[in-house]
């Protein structure tokens, strides 16, 4: 009955420190070829708030929200395939 429990505790032992060394090495993996996590709202306000950069837009609503490209620019094209 102690064997059993002791290879129960060296089992549950050995799946944490398993489970501890994948972390590590993906997070090693990550870090090696530049990969990263989406932030999320409160990665970019500690971002924003470690370089003091704030951009603030003064124009008014009207001039804010205009469209960039007026109803005549542009062009139809009709795709033909070569």
């Amino acid at each position: 009955m102690i064997l059993l429990k002791f290879l129960f505790v060296l089992i549950i032992v050995g799946a944490v420190i398993f489970l501890l060394g994948i972390g590590l090495v993906l997070n090693f993996v990550r870090k090696l070829f530049g990969g990263s996590r989406p932030q999320t709202a409160r990665g970019r306000q500690q971002s924003a708030g470690k370089t003091k950069e704030h951009v603030e837009d003064r124009r008014d609503p009207q001039t804010a929200n205009r469209k960039i490209f007026s109803k005549d620019e542009g062009e139809y094209v009709d795709f033909t395939e070569e």
